[in-house]
C-alpha cells in the first residue's frame, strides 16, 4: 500500500507543479501517460512516442471505460 501512496504523492507532486508553471495546459492523463513511457525505458524496456494533449474529463462513466480493456472480456482457455 505504500507503494501506492507514494506514487500518488508523486503524481500530485509534479501535477502541481505544472500548475504552478502551466496553469491549465498539462493533464493528468498527458502526467500518467509520460511517467508510464520514462518509467519503461528507465526500467530498459521499450520505447514508445507519446502524443500529447489528452483533455481530462469532465464525466466519468465506468461502462463506457471498461468497453474496451482486456480484463472486461470473458477469458476463453
Amino acid at each position: 500500500m505504500k507503494k501506492e501512496k507514494d506514487d500518488y504523492v508523486a503524481h500530485v507532486y509534479i501535477k502541481t507543479a505544472l500548475e504552478d508553471a502551466c496553469p491549465g495546459v498539462v493533464s493528468c492523463a498527458d502526467i500518467l501517460a509520460l511517467a508510464a513511457a520514462v518509467s519503461s525505458v528507465l526500467a530498459h524496456g521499450p520505447y514508445w512516442k507519446v502524443p500529447l494533449g489528452r483533455r481530462d474529463g469532465l464525466t466519468a462513466n465506468r461502462t463506457f471505460a471498461n468497453i474496451n480493456l482486456c480484463c472486461s472480456r470473458p477469458r476463453h482457455y
